[in-house]
């Protein structure tokens, strides 16, 4: 069967990510297989890796039974795909790359009915105008402690797009109407540096103003040590306010939902993958494209303006994903 560009570039990055994953596993519990490591170059930077065969060869011992079906087959194929590009590079011998396939293959996932469902299995991936009309209205005629600072933080993440945990460390110059936030994931690499600054002058005055007050409230709550309580009242409040209003759905919004309304309504509004990187703090351009909400749940808007440094700080899918130039064995 042929694949299509866009699985193939499914398989390649996740590919990697377990690559990387039974290394990082391996060292953890201080595993031999670690003497098998190898630093190869990936989208620009080294990364030490286990290869495709000791990959399965992890997967088969620790990975087993912890997934359910649907995952694992698509862990398989991504292994399996790399596995290919290996053997074609020769980095891979033939008796290597069936052994690695066998192991894929022979290797069986968890069972539906004894492995709980992934917690983003429940989580939505939008949060509509519609939603947050309705949400509004029952708060208008209903009290509740926590109820209008969470309308702000859903109603403010869905016009700039940040993590939940961001919130803790932004600044906003209303002046110059831009909003400067901490990336949560550069600690690991997932984002292009410390900080990414939002130009907020596209948004109305309202806008604006929500933002600000969110903002301002948010700082009230850690200058005095509540943070934590803060985030879990929230996060608490908007689980049970949408049980409550939509009762019937497989798939309830959270805090988090609100940054995937973001990502698809910038979609809906014509950025480009980078743009839509550089906004919500990626490394990589396929970062939204793959992971977060889709264009056909966004909302046309007036596209933001992106700031050209860190715009230029995105590493592209077009660029070659890996070298085997400079492959040598990892030092352990």
């Amino acid at each position: 069967m042929t694949r299509t560009k866009s699985t193939e570039n499914k398989y390649n990055e996740r590919g990697f990510q377990l690559l990387q994953k039974s290394y990082k596993e391996a060292l953890e519990e201080k595993n031999k297989i670690t003497d098998k490591s190898i630093i190869i170059k990936y989208k620009g930077e080294n990364i030490t890796i286990l290869d495709p065969l000791y990959t399965a060869v992890w997967a088969s011992q620790k990975w087993n039974k912890k997934y359910r079906p649907n995952t694992w087959s698509q862990y398989r194929c991504s292994i399996k795909y790399l596995a290919d590009a290996f053997f074609e590079k020769n980095k891979l011998t033939k008796e290597q790359h069936e052994m690695t396939y066998r192991l894929l293959e022979k290797t069986e996932s968890g069972s539906r009915k004894e492995l709980e469902p992934r917690t983003s299995s429940h989580k939505k991936k939008s949060f509509s105008i519609k939603e947050v009309k309705q949400l509004e209205e029952h708060l208008d005629n209903n009290k509740y402690k926590w109820g209008k600072p969470t309308l702000y933080w859903i109603k403010s993440s869905i016009l700039v797009g940040l993590r939940p945990i961001e919130w803790k460390t932004v600044d906003i110059d209303i002046e110059k109407k831009i909003i400067v936030v901490k990336n949560a994931k550069n600690t690991n690499g997932r984002t292009f540096g410390d900080f990414r600054h939002l130009n907020i002058n596209h948004l109305s005055s309202d806008d604006v103003n929500l933002i600000f007050k969110h903002i301002q409230f948010t700082k009230e709550m850690i200058n005095k040590n509540n943070w934590d309580k803060y985030y879990e009242a929230c996060s608490n409040f908007i689980k049970y306010i949408s049980r409550k209003l939509w009762p019937n759905r497989e798939r309830q919004p959270t805090l988090y939902s609100a940054r995937h309304q973001f990502s698809a309504n910038m979609k809906a509004s014509g950025c480009s993958k980078n743009e839509i990187a550089a906004l919500m703090g990626h490394g990589s351009d396929e970062t939204a494209t793959q992971h977060y909400g889709k264009k056909i749940f966004g909302t046309r808007m007036r596209k933001p303006d992106v700031n050209k440094q860190e715009l230029s700080k995105i590493k592209s899918s077009k660029e070659p994903s890996f070298s085997f130039s400079n492959m040598k064995k990892s030092k352990n």
